[in-house]
Parts: structure tokens; sequence; C-alpha cells
């Protein structure tokens, strides 16, 4: 394989095509059929004039068709960029502006606002997912030839929250995704196919496109994708289906571990747990570690472990007033262990100014 997402996704189809690649809520995907499914996306996008370099947007809650948009707009070679489907058409309007799709894919409630984002700037065309994704599905689509691409090319961009400014956009390669969710897999003894994580974070995060769908492709696991977090649903995943991991902040954790039910279940198959965002306080680790459970404090960009909690056990329980690089005396120390050269950079200038430096 080259190393890009879509071409993992070509091998799975062959290799285990009736393996579910993602199961929504109960709705599951094959790979055979996502791969068919993203190639029928590939082709009404080529047919709309996106070519490899363009931006293709999305704007929309969690849905397999937001999820196989996505993984259309790579067979492409366009670079996928996901948009928060909470902000208002002026915010929206900043983000066109700043990165500039060829194409914006919505979900048809938002339709309207879309609309009033594109009077504003019209320079994209809007394409619906219930109209122009969702009737795509099972259909006898000819195989997509993907050009080939320098794995230093843009896949994806994730724009920042702005709650402490203007949205910025971080910029994800095919190397670096390919990099970062390898060295994820040597963290994880977790055999071939046997990756199933729970996602129910907003597939406009990093969480979506890179924890989520680039990750699970990548190792031709299942995704759990939910369309919103349900506490318990969550919980129902874990232990039932035996969903092995699960990412978030440490609110998703604790609102799991106050769902009726939690302090009974068996979650010892969990592989890694990864929190990010904020400090994880010691009940909680105490909390989970008693299912059989330890958390990980993870980067929110790269998902990969940061400087505390990479030991089987973790330590924070034995030693909660050591503090971490952030300051926390709530959270675990300091181990040893290394991660590689990080390779996710986040740019202090607009998106299609780097874009502009390229050509």
């Amino acid at each position: 394989m080259s190393g890009t997402v879509t071409d993992a996704l070509n091998y799975w189809s062959r290799s285990v095509p009736n393996l579910p690649a993602i199961d929504f809520d109960g709705d599951v995907v094959t790979y055979s059929e996502l791969a068919g499914w993203a190639d029928g996306v590939a082709h009404d996008l080529a047919s709309r004039g996106v070519s490899p370099g363009d931006r293709v947007s999305f704007l929309g809650a969690n849905s397999l068709e937001r999820a196989v948009a996505s993984l259309g707009a790579m067979k492409v070679g366009a670079i996928a960029v996901g948009f928060n489907h909470r902000m208002l058409a002026g915010e929206l309007t900043t983000l066109v502006e700043d990165c500039e799709p060829k194409v914006v894919y919505c979900d048809e409630a938002l339709l309207p606002r879309l609309e009033e984002v594109q009077q504003a700037r019209n320079t994209f065309s809007i394409a619906v997912f219930e109209k122009d994704v969702r009737t795509l599905r099972g259909g006898d689509h000819a195989k997509y030839r993907t050009p080939i691409v320098d794995l230093d090319t843009p896949a994806a961009i994730v724009f920042t929250s702005g709650t402490t400014g203007k949205p910025r956009g971080v910029i994800f390669t095919h190397a670096t995704i390919a990099g970062e969710m390898h060295e994820w897999l040597l963290m994880e003894p977790i055999q071939q196919n046997g990756l199933r994580p729970v996602l129910v974070l907003p597939l406009f995060t990093t969480a979506g496109i890179l924890w989520g769908i680039s990750r699970v492709v990548l190792h031709g696991g299942t995704l759990f994708l939910q369309p919103k977090f349900e506490p318990s649903e969550a919980l129902r995943i874990l232990s039932e289906e035996k969903a092995n991991t699960l990412t978030g902040p440490p609110i998703l954790f604790e609102q799991i571990a106050k769902a009726p039910g939690f302090v009974d279940a068996d979650l010892s198959h969990m592989v890694t747990a990864h929190v990010g965002g904020a400090r994880v306080p010691v009940g909680l680790l105490h909390k989970w570690q008693a299912r059989g459970v330890a958390l990980q404090r993870c980067d929110k960009y790269t998902g990969r472990p940061k400087s505390a909690d990479r030991r089987p056990q973790c330590p924070a329980t034995k030693h909660p007033n050591i503090p971490t690089s952030a300051g926390g005396a709530e959270s675990s120390p300091k181990s040893e262990w290394s991660t590689l050269k990080e390779t996710t950079y986040r740019h202090t200038k607009p998106v299609r100014s780097c874009f502009a430096d390229r050509a």
C-alpha cells in the first residue's frame, strides 16, 4: 500500500470485503460496501469539477453519509475539511474565505444557513448529504482511479474551535496521518482487523477524521460511530459489542461512569482509553481502573499519548501528587516514554496562504 487512507480502504475491501467497517448506531456498512459507496461519491465530485488539491468541506452532524463523503473526497485527491455545524453563517463564511472549498456538503436541515454563506461568498457549490450521498449507497459504481499523490501533500484540515481567537487550520498530510496511526499501533497490542473504537465526538474534529475514520480504515478495524453522545449507549457498545478503545475528554468518561450498570460492567477487554483536553481527576482514574481500564492522557490533535500514563497500571493512582508537565496535581506523573517527532503543524496564517505557497 502507498500509505494513504483510500489505498488502505481499497486493500481491505478486497481482503476482508464482508468485515464491518462502520457501524452507525446499528446501521452496518462493510468494507466492500464502503469502498463502492466512496467510489460513487468520488465520481460525483469529479463531475462537479473537483480535482486533486481542491478542498471539499463538510457541514453536518455525525452520519454515515458524512463519513463516506470524506473518503470520497480523499479518493479524488481532494483535501477533506470539517466545518463545525454549530457555527453561524458569519463564522462559516470566515472558514470558507480561509480554506476556499470547491464543494461544501451539508445536512438538508443546514442548507438555509449554507446558502446564506454562499450569498456572502459565492465561490463554492453546495451538495446535500441526504440527496447527493445517501442515494449513491448500494449503486454499481465503477472503481475510481485515485491519482498517485505525494505523501507530503495535505489530506485533511481540522479547524480549531476559535474560542481564543479566529479559528486556525491544522493541516494533516498523508504522511502525517499514516505516521500518527502507525505510531498509535505501536502502543495498542491489537491484532490485524481487531481495532474496534467507539466514536461519540463530532466528525469535524481531529477525533473524527483522524482518530475515527483514518485510524480505523488504515488498520482495517470497525468503527462504532454514534450520532451523538449517550452515556448508556456508549457503555452498552463497550460492554456488549466489545469495543476495545475509546477517546475523549474527561467529562465523557465521567458521564459513562455515572451510567446505570457501569459498576458491574466488565471492560477488561478494552486495550486503550485515551483522555485529552483536561486533567483527569484521580477519582475518575480509580473508577475506570476498577473496571479493568487505565485511562491515558493524549494530545488533542494527534491522539498520541502525552508524557503520562504510558504504563500498564496508571501510576497516578499511586502518586497522585506528582504534577505533570501541565502542572496538574491530579494527573499522572511524567514517564520516560518518548514519542516520534511531532509532524502535525498549526498555521498562524490563513490556510489559503499555505496553498498559495505551494503553487
